[in-house]
């Protein structure tokens, strides 16, 4: 996420919300980086999260749970009973929990300067008899209000994805922030760290190589290795784009391609298992996912390297390519006005994105915090006057006004009726 005060995209959820005016019917005229860049920062994570092997083995883990979670609902346990986990979910959630990082309040907070002490990489104890567990850990000292303190990072995917969205920021309005903020430039102050910056163009290398990094189910170690053996040789001229392209090719081929079919395939099986193509309650959410994935992931085999690609772009062009791309593949959009924009494709009834935003809205009252505060009562028809309680997981037929119903009850009244 770009700043929870500005907007955020909501991870495996295909949601984004924006706190700043943007007209979404022509973009162009929010061209700043106050509306427009807040909002381009969130589609990248969209973008990230749909397009990437960390970003499917997410998903896959998610639509697991949600299937967890209609399974002990249709049994009538009770919302407040529900289990988040079950045999076979946790291993690979804790594992990706780890390979995603530090997420605590302090990395993404203002500091005057930051600077790297130390990098190590060791095993985590946790999975320590898992492969591809380890993320790297940085010790950094942080400056701010004319003090320092030494502060560790679980250096993971999240500073990954967070890094190049920034710099992609950068490239686009040519700043980012006032301030110095940990997850939106340890990738460079690592690179530096490690290869220093007077390589040619690193800076576009750095991009590459963390494009290359998020198709893997563990980014950050491989992208530290990656920093570690080319630091081992001559690091002047000798990093090319074809120096990093090898590279990678390298260590992940056939990995790289056998484990990005592999999270795709196990993420739409899932997710297919949920919402069921032939289900005329479901169909529409199905079409929506599908058509959705399967063209990003053709977009990905003809333009392996889409991201880099864009980010070389002329800062125009790249603005315009993306907001082209809308119409390949456009999340939910929750604008400051919580109206629902969802691209020219989709607008016509939004072939079943709002269903898709109730099952986080759903993932949200089980799994975080046990919250029944619905986060779609903004956009609810049958409830806007009731206080948000578990009838609405329980009993979504309750007051029988089905046609009003919100779109959590919509969809549970379409799983009870797939049941």
């Amino acid at each position: 996420m770009r700043s929870r005060s500005l907007g955020e995209y909501y991870q495996d959820c295909f949601m984004i919300k924006c706190h700043v005016p943007i007209n979404f019917n022509n973009p162009m005229k929010s061209d700043t980086a106050f509306s427009l860049g807040t909002f381009i920062h969130e589609y990248f994570h969209f973008l990230q999260n749909s397009m990437t092997t960390f970003g499917n083995f997410r998903m896959g883990i998610f639509y697991a749970r949600m299937m967890n979670i209609y399974n002990q609902l249709s049994q009538g346990i009770s919302i407040n009973d529900v289990k988040l986990d079950c045999e076979g979910i946790e291993v690979p959630a804790q594992q990706a929990d780890i390979a995603l990082g530090d997420m605590d309040d302090w990395t993404y907070e203002e500091y005057d300067f930051i600077e790297i002490e130390n990098v190590s990489f060791e095993p985590d104890e946790c999975l320590g008899e898992l492969k591809n567990n380890a993320v790297p850990t940085i010790k950094l000292k942080i400056f701010k209000d004319k003090s320092f303190q030494i502060k560790e990072l679980n250096f993971g995917a999240m500073c990954i994805m967070e890094n190049m969205a920034d710099m992609l920021d950068r490239h686009l309005y040519g700043s980012s922030r006032h301030k110095e903020y940990v997850q939106y430039g340890i990738c460079e102050m690592l690179w530096c760290y490690m290869l220093g910056d007077s390589i040619p163009a690193w800076r576009e290398k750095l991009f590459l190589s963390l494009e290359f990094s998020l198709m893997y189910d563990n980014p950050a170690q491989v992208f530290y290795c990656f920093l570690n053996y080319a630091g081992k040789i001559d690091r002047e001229e000798n990093i090319t784009d074809n120096y990093v392209f090898d590279f990678y090719v390298k260590i992940l081929h056939p990995n790289y391609i056998n484990t990005y079919n592999k999270m795709y395939i196990e993420m739409m099986k899932k997710f297919n298992d949920i919402v069921k193509e032939s289900n005329s309650y479901t169909e529409h959410l199905n079409k929506y996912v599908v058509d959705m994935m399967v063209s990003f992931r053709a977009l990905r085999k003809k333009r392996p390297i889409i991201f880099t690609n864009l980010y070389k772009m002329d800062k125009e062009e790249c603005k315009k390519s993306l907001i082209t791309l809308m119409n390949v593949g456009a999340p939910l959009i929750l604008d400051k006005d919580d109206y629902i924009y969802a691209g020219t494709k989709y607008e016509k009834k939004h072939l079943g994105m709002e269903e898709y935003a109730a099952m986080y809205a759903l993932y949200r009252m089980v799994g975080i915090n046990r919250e029944l505060g619905c986060v779609l009562q903004p956009v609810c028809e049958a409830y806007k006057n009731d206080i948000v309680d578990s009838n609405c997981a329980m009993n979504p037929l309750l007051h029988g006004k089905y046609e009003k119903l919100c779109f959590l009850g919509q969809l549970l009244y379409m799983w009870k009726a797939q049941v």
